[in-house]
């Protein structure tokens, strides 16, 4: 910050990045652990360390985001029992110790600055986790399309630029907050048990506002699922025809504009739509279970509404607002990720070439005449899936210094037999 106050901060005068961090070692990483595991749990395995230490960070958070209310109640307990015994009917007598409220005001302070720190840590450790898991899929999807089978380098150039910019990013969101699917459960019930322990039964009200939500949120999430997956075919589909579009943009340009304007436009309309929705319901949620709370605790409880339930139990409320809240995006995060992990791993199981396929013969320098290319009894195909060989039996020799000339229809495959070599060789 003093450097900076004084003169631009430029590349040069940043730390190195951590060895550990570079994208060479966090791809390999990532090899490794696909060499004996799933995708998922590769990821896991390579990355998950400083993951699992940030869930053990969040759920001390937790904890102590929930004492703060019950630190609040024995705060307002104290002020009132302070009040009442200096100011009421006692005359002074039976006053609590000014120690007691700069105790518990000094628990206050101390959780708040403990639940900053392990928050703070949390997150520095879930940023990281997706950074690294964002680099080592990058990594490992270039070095993969460098040794596609020559059946599986008709993919297109677009979808894999797709499953670098698209899908390696859904993943790395999903380690920002793919923790609240542990940590909402968790503070949900912390909640309700503080909350019970305030309202009685009257908080139970709450949870079956609560419960009669759950199917209706899994719904829309299975609605959201089936189109995430059709747009993401738009998308390869408009990214396929614009790499045909640099070849002949005449013909494909009006092609690309319907597959924007009629399929992905409207399909992105629509997901929008259901995502307000589902937003819309997981923010008035916790309103509805706050006000059927106080409603029915007003109504059926004997205990009045004092301020040492009144304010805690809001403290519960608005504690309880954040995990009902970031429900409904983790639960799309998460959709999306395993959509995302599933045509990563289509793309990362794919054929690879051989690499014993061919092998390298050092010879001297041939003469004219001498054979420089001789194929026997062979059978090509441009699909190695293909049920029946598009040449079969083929015999061919080759001589340095002749003129061979390969002839037939379109399609026949003709180029096959030579597709691996190069002409220059034969001169």
């Amino acid at each position: 910050m003093k450097k900076g106050a004084t003169q631009f901060i430029t590349e040069s005068d940043l730390p190195s990045l951590r060895t550990k961090d570079e994208s060479k070692n966090l791809g390999n990483d990532l090899e490794k652990a696909l060499e004996e595991h799933t995708l998922w749990k590769a990821l896991f395995v390579a990355y998950g360390g400083p993951y699992a230490y940030a869930a053990f960070l969040k759920a001390i958070q937790d904890c102590l985001a929930f004492l703060q209310p019950q630190l609040l109640r024995w705060l307002l307990a104290y002020i009132s029992w302070y009040q009442s015994a200096r100011f009421g009917k006692s005359g002074g007598s039976n006053v609590p110790s000014n120690l007691q409220g700069f105790a518990i005001a000094a628990l206050m302070f101390i959780a708040s600055v403990i639940q900053t720190i392990t928050l703070n840590q949390y997150f520095q450790r879930t940023f990281e986790t997706g950074m690294r898991v964002r680099a080592g899929l990058v990594n490992a999807i270039y070095a993969k399309s460098i040794v596609l089978s020559n059946d599986e380098r008709t993919r297109a150039s677009g979808d894999i630029v797709n499953l670098m910019s698209v899908d390696a990013t859904r993943l790395q969101d999903l380690c920002t907050y793919g923790l609240i699917a542990l940590s909402g459960p968790l503070q949900i019930t912390l909640a309700f048990i503080s909350l019970y322990d305030l309202l009685g039964w009257a908080a139970f009200v709450g949870v079956g506002i609560m419960i009669f939500s759950i199917p209706l949120n899994t719904f829309i999430a299975r609605v959201l699922k089936r189109m995430q997956e059709q747009q993401m075919k738009n998308r390869d589909k408009r990214t396929r025809l614009m790499s045909e579009l640099l070849a002949n943009i005449k013909s494909f340009v009006r092609k690309i504009s319907e597959t924007r304007n009629n399929q992905e436009l409207k399909m992105l309309r629509k997901i929008g739509v259901v995502t307000a929705f589902n937003m819309a319901l997981w923010s008035g949620i916790p309103l509805l279970v706050a006000f059927s709370s106080f409603a029915t605790a007003a109504v059926v409880s004997s205990k009045p509404l004092t301020p040492d339930i009144i304010f805690p139990a809001i403290s519960l409320f608005m504690l309880l607002q954040f995990p009902l809240a970031m429900f409904s995006q983790v639960t799309s995060n998460i959709i999306e990720a395993i959509i995302s992990v599933k045509r990563l791993s289509d793309f990362l199981n794919a054929r690879e070439l051989q690499p014993d396929a061919r092998k390298l013969i050092n010879n001297p320098v041939l003469d004219r005449g001498d054979v420089v290319l001789s194929i026997e009894d062979a059978d090509f195909s441009w699909d190695a899936d293909a049920a029946q060989p598009t040449l079969e039996g083929l015999n061919l020799t080759i001589k340095k210094g002749e003129l061979v000339g390969v002839f037939g229809r379109v399609g026949a495959g003709k180029v096959i037999p030579f597709d691996e070599h190069s002409y220059s060789d034969w001169d």
